[in-house]
């Protein structure tokens, strides 16, 4: 999810954020509207603008709301990094005044990157132990687990699965608590990504990554 009153900027970044496999852009929002649009969208990142006046605060809104986002604070003198980190411990990286979309992409992919998300025994084999692992991790789902993964990996919002399913919006929220612990992933992102992974889709198809336009808002969750 970006967060910026910049409209150019951030439906900028936004565009080549979607461009990026493993991510998925979750919507482009201005800064008043972070703490509702957050609610329905449930992003695993946010891309914060701390360069507006009232930026600090929204990230500690964010924050109390969603105890397990990360925000990427953007806009920011650097000298400012410890302090920020200080006042809101979900800001989890500076991107300072003179940094360049690249920048934003790069911290992003470390962010997203197993390692970085996973404590050190906590980390998931690799190669082909790892496809084996996680391909036995989907088959546990249940058959409503997976229709919701595959609406997951299409972007869609809980509210919105919820209204096509034709069930509870806490409903959704459990079975995707389920999912994300079967699969043994953080965020709705990684859970996406690791289906695209095994879909006969991924080898010689491009990947979507859809841009909400709702009310003018990254997450991989």
């Amino acid at each position: 999810m970006i967060v910026s009153d910049m409209r150019l900027f951030s439906e900028a970044l936004g565009l080549r954020l979607g461009q990026h496999e493993g991510m998925s852009v979750v919507g482009v929002v201005e800064c008043d509207a972070a703490l509702a649009v957050a609610a329905d969208l449930e992003p695993d990142i946010a891309l914060l603008d701390v360069g507006e006046l009232e930026g600090l605060a929204i990230a500690q809104g964010l924050a109390a709301q969603h105890p397990d986002l990360r925000i990427v604070a953007i806009g920011a003198p650097a000298s400012a990094s410890p302090a920020l980190a200080a006042a809101c411990p979900s800001i989890v990286g500076v991107i300072p005044r003179e940094g360049s979309i690249e920048d934003v992409v790069e911290l992003l992919a470390r962010l997203t990157a197993a390692p970085a998300i996973h404590p050190v025994d906590e980390r998931r084999p690799i190669g082909k132990e790892a496809l084996s692992s996680g391909a036995d991790a989907e088959d546990a789902l249940t058959a409503r687990e997976r229709e919701i993964l595959e609406l997951i990996e299409r972007g869609l919002p809980n509210k919105e699965i919820a209204r096509r399913l034709r069930i509870e919006l806490g409903t959704v929220k459990n079975h995707v608590h389920n999912v994300l612990q079967k699969l043994q992933v953080r965020g709705r992102g990684e859970a996406a990504h690791s289906m695209r992974k095994r879909s006969p889709a991924h080898d010689g198809e491009a990947l979507h990554s859809p841009i909400n336009r709702g009310p003018l808002v990254l997450a991989t969750k």
